[in-house]
C-alpha cells in the first residue's frame, strides 16, 4: 500500500487503530482508580511518545470514527512526524458509497499506531510500576497513602520552619488525621528548640487549637522530652481568650486513668499550673478533689532541697507543709480531721520549735456544750482523755490551749473509763485560773455547779449552787504561822494606829499587814486575837464597845468585844478579812460605848492568815 493510499473502513489498518484506541482507554481508567485509592500518582514529564522513524512522509488525509484518546498524569510529549500529519474529517460522502468515506493514508495509519502503541506502553510501565511513596522522600500530594507494611511516610525539614504547615480558612479542620488500632494517629518529634505540634486559632471562635478523640486505650495526647538535659515543657497551652488552655475528659466511667498525666525524670514538675488573678488549681472530684500520693517512709523528707509552700503527705498519711527553704527544708506537720494513729507503742506527736503554742484548736460554735478539743479514751482505755506537759520551767506557753467564741468550752475531757478527764502539771504550778479583772465572785450570766473563778484580789469562789449568777463561796485556805506576831499595838503605834483610843465614831485603820510578819502579800485575812485595856491602868468601867472590820467599808453594828466593868483588860478571838483595791491588807478599828467610855489601847495579835 502507497503512503497515501486510502484506508477503507473496515480493513485490517482500521480495526488495529480502532483497537488501540479503547486499549488507551482501558489503561488510562485503571490508572485513574490506582490514584484515587491511594496509590502513587504518575511523575508529570516520565513518558514520551516517539513514533519510529519508518513512518514515511507524506501528506494524506484521513477520517476516523471517533477520538483517539491518549491520557496519562502529566503532560506526554509526542515528538513530531517529519511533515505535516492531518488527521481532518473528509467534508462529505465519497460517491458510490452509502456512508461517509472514512479512509486513512497507511502514512497516518502508521503514524497514529505508533504513537498509541508508545502511550500504551508508557501508561502500562506507569501503572505497572506505580509503588508507596519512600519514607523520607517526595512531596506528600493530594490523595496519596503509605501501604509500605510497618514503613512511617515521614515528613523531614532541615530548616527552623515548620516540617507540614496546614492551612483552612473555612469552618472546617485544617488537619483530620485518623490512625488504626494501636498505632499513634498523630505523632511529631523535634530535634530544635521548636515546637513538635503548633496549632494556632486567631480569629475570634469558640473551636480548639488541638482537638483530639480516642475511641480505644490510647492517649489522646503525649508530649515527650528525651534529652535529659532539657529544661522545656513536653506540652504547653496557653490562651489569651476566655476558653480553657488545656482540657482533658473521659467520659467512660469504667476508665481508671486519669484525663491529664505528666511525668518528669528530672528535677522539674510533672504538671505546672499558673493562675495571674484566678485559681492555680481547681480540682473536683467524685472520691476526692485532690489526691496526694503518699511516700513510702513514714516522716518528713530528709533529703533534697525543698522550699516554702511544698506539701508531702508521709506513708502513715501525716501532711507535711514546708515552712522554710533549705536542704532538706523545714517541715510542720499539719493535723488533719479524722486522722488516726494506730501503729502499736507510738504517739502520735505534733512539735513547735517556733514561740508559739504546739497545739492549737479553736471552737466558734454558738451551740450549748459544743468543745474546741475533746479527749476520750473510747469508754475502754484506763489512760487520760487528755495530758499537757510542760517539761521545761522557764517555758511560759501553754503545752495545751483551747479557745472558743461560743458558749461551749475551750478545753474539755472526758474518760468514760477508768481514767481522768484531764491531767495537768507543770514546772511553776500545774493549774493556772486568770484572774477576772473585778473584785468578788461572778455577776452576771448563768453558771454551774462546780465552776471555780478566782477574782482581781486572787481569791477562789466556787459556785454551789446553779442560777443567774449562780451562788458563790469564797475558798479560803488558813494557813498558822510558825508563831504569834503582833501586828498592832496602839501604845508604840505599831501597825500604823497610835492610842490610846479616843471613844466615839473615830475609824483607826491600819497600815498593810500583808507582806511583813509571815503574812504573804497574798493573804485575804487574819485569825487572830483582838484584845483592849485601859489607859495607865486603869480600869474599864463596862460602858465600852470594841469593833474590828475589814478596811474601807461602813463601820458594821456589832461587837467583838464588850468591856467589863472594873477589869483591867479584855479580849477576843477574831476572824477578819482584809480590804480590797486600795485597802487591801488593812484592817480597821472602832472603840465606842453607850456611857461615859474611857480612852483605851488595842492590840492584835495574828496566829494564822487565810489565803
Amino acid at each position: 500500500m502507497a503512503a497515501d493510499e486510502q484506508v477503507p473502513v473496515g480493513s485490517d489498518v482500521e480495526a488495529q487503530l480502532r483497537t488501540l484506541t479503547r486499549r488507551v482507554e482501558e489503561l488510562t481508567g485503571q490508572l485513574a482508580a490506582l490514584e484515587g485509592a491511594g496509590g502513587a500518582p504518575v511523575p508529570p514529564g516520565t513518558f514520551r511518545m516517539t513514533p519510529p522513524p519508518a513512518c514515511e512522509a507524506g501528506t494524506g488525509e484521513a477520517q476516523v470514527p471517533g477520538p483517539v484518546a491518549v491520557a496519562v498524569a502529566g503532560p506526554v510529549a509526542v515528538d513530531p512526524v517529519p511533515g505535516p500529519m492531518a488527521v481532518d474529517p473528509v467534508p462529505g460522502p465519497v460517491a458510490g458509497d452509502s456512508a461517509p468515506d472514512t479512509r486513512i493514508s497507511r502514512r497516518g495509519a502508521l503514524a497514529l499506531g505508533a504513537a498509541a502503541a508508545v502511550g500504551i506502553g508508557a501508561l502500562a510501565d506507569s501503572v505497572l510500576s506505580a509503588t508507596p511513596a519512600g519514607a523520607t522522600t517526595g512531596n506528600m500530594q493530594y490523595g496519596a497513602s503509605n501501604n509500605a507494611g510497618t514503613s512511617a511516610t515521614d515528613l523531614t525539614s532541615s530548616t527552623t520552619a515548620q516540617t507540614l504547615s496546614v492551612e483552612n480558612s473555612g469552618n472546617g479542620s485544617a488537619l483530620t488525621v485518623s490512625g488504626g488500632i494501636g498505632n499513634n494517629t498523630l505523632a511529631a518529634t523535634t530535634d530544635g528548640g521548636y515546637s513538635g505540634i503548633y496549632s494556632d486559632t486567631t480569629v475570634s471562635a469558640t473551636g480548639a487549637c488541638f482537638l483530639g478523640y480516642s475511641n480505644g486505650g490510647g492517649s489522646i495526647l503525649q508530649g515527650f522530652i528525651t534529652d535529659a538535659t532539657s529544661i522545656q515543657l513536653g506540652i504547653y497551652a496557653e490562651t489569651a481568650g476566655l476558653g480553657v488552655p488545656l482540657s482533658a475528659y473521659a467520659p467512660n466511667t469504667g476508665n481508671g486513668q486519669p484525663c491529664i498525666y505528666g511525668v518528669t525524670k528530672g528535677n522539674g514538675p510533672g504538671i505546672e499550673v499558673q493562675s495571674t488573678s484566678g485559681y492555680g488549681v481547681q480540682a473536683q472530684g467524685g472520691s476526692a478533689p485532690l489526691y496526694l500520693v503518699p511516700a513510702g517512709t513514714p516522716g518528713a523528707p530528709t533529703t533534697g532541697g525543698h522550699t516554702v509552700g511544698e506539701v508531702y503527705v508521709d506513708s502513715l498519711g501525716v501532711v507535711y507543709v514546708c515552712t522554710a527553704f533549705g536542704f532538706p527544708g523545714t517541715w510542720v506537720p499539719v493535723l488533719v480531721g479524722g486522722a488516726t494513729n494506730d501503729t502499736a507503742d507510738t504517739e502520735t506527736t505534733l512539735t513547735s520549735t517556733v514561740a508559739q503554742v504546739a497545739l492549737t484548736v479553736e471552737n466558734t460554735s454558738t451551740n450549748t456544750g459544743a468543745t474546741a478539743l475533746v479527749g476520750s479514751d473510747g469508754g475502754t482505755g484506763l489512760g487520760t482523755g487528755v495530758r499537757g506537759e510542760c517539761d521545761n520551767p522557764a517555758n511560759t506557753s501553754a503545752a495545751v490551749e483551747g479557745i472558743t467564741n461560743g458558749t461551749g468550752a475551750g478545753l474539755a475531757g472526758a474518760c468514760l473509763g477508768n481514767g481522768y478527764g484531764a491531767v495537768v502539771s507543770g514546772g511553776l504550778a500545774p493549774l493556772l485560773l486568770y484572774p477576772a479583772p473585778t473584785a468578788g465572785p461572778p455577776t452576771t450570766g448563768t453558771h454551774q455547779l462546780g465552776e471555780l473563778y478566782v477574782d482581781s484580789d486572787g481569791v477562789q469562789y466556787r459556785c454551789a449552787a446553779a442560777g443567774t449568777p449562780g451562788t458563790w463561796v469564797p475558798q479560803y485556805s488558813v494557813v498558822p504561822l510558825p508563831a504569834p506576831v503582833r501586828v498592832i499595838a496602839t501604845p508604840t503605834a505599831t501597825g500604823g494606829i497610835s492610842g490610846p483610843l479616843v471613844p466615839g465614831a473615830t475609824v483607826h485603820t491600819s497600815s498593810v499587814l500583808t507582806g511583813a510578819n509571815g503574812i504573804p502579800d497574798g493573804a485575804v485575812g487574819i485569825v487572830a486575837n483582838l484584845a483592849v485595856s485601859g489607859v495607865g491602868g486603869a480600869l474599864l468601867n463596862g460602858y465600852g464597845v470594841m469593833t474590828i472590820f475589814p478596811a474601807g467599808v461602813a463601820t458594821p453594828a456589832t461587837a467583838n468585844i464588850n468591856a467589863g466593868a472594873g477589869s483591867f483588860a479584855e479580849s477576843n478571838a477574831v476572824t477578819v478579812a482584809f480590804g480590797t483595791g486600795a485597802n487591801a491588807g488593812k484592817v480597821s478599828i472602832v472603840w465606842n460605848g453607850g456611857g461615859p467610855v474611857p480612852n483605851a489601847q488595842a492590840y492584835l495579835d495574828v496566829i494564822a492568815y487565810l489565803l
